[in-house]
């Protein structure tokens, strides 16, 4: 059978936006195998885990709440994917009002 897969988030680069416009992600490469190193290798570092497209679990909010090992990797298996188009301006937030017209919001109320 042939899947057809559909990139749910971006990919990270020093261009991508971070909340509360806190400093932006480096990357900085350790190791390069085209300066004579045996791998490639590179660090990350960044200031927030609020950068790209990302999901806060219950844990950010709660001593107690929910981290993400604690969610069932099948979880993030979805088989009825809704492929809508948001106009928003660059750095703005998707948020669920956004979605109501799309009928994509009533079981999250």
């Amino acid at each position: 059978m042939d899947r057809k897969y559909i990139r749910l988030s971006h990919i990270l680069n020093s261009s991508t936006p971070t909340y509360g416009d806190r400093a932006s992600l480096e990357i900085i490469p350790n190791s390069e195998i085209s300066k004579g190193a045996t791998v490639n290798s590179t660090q990350l570092n960044f200031s927030t885990n609020h950068i790209g497209t990302h999901i806060d679990f219950p844990m950010h909010y709660y001593e107690d709440g929910l981290s993400p090992i604690d969610v069932p990797i099948d979880y993030w298996i979805f088989n009825n994917i809704a492929l809508v188009e948001i106009h928003i301006n660059p750095g703005q937030l998707i948020k669920a009002d956004d979605l109501i017209e799309y009928e994509l919001y009533s079981d999250m109320k």
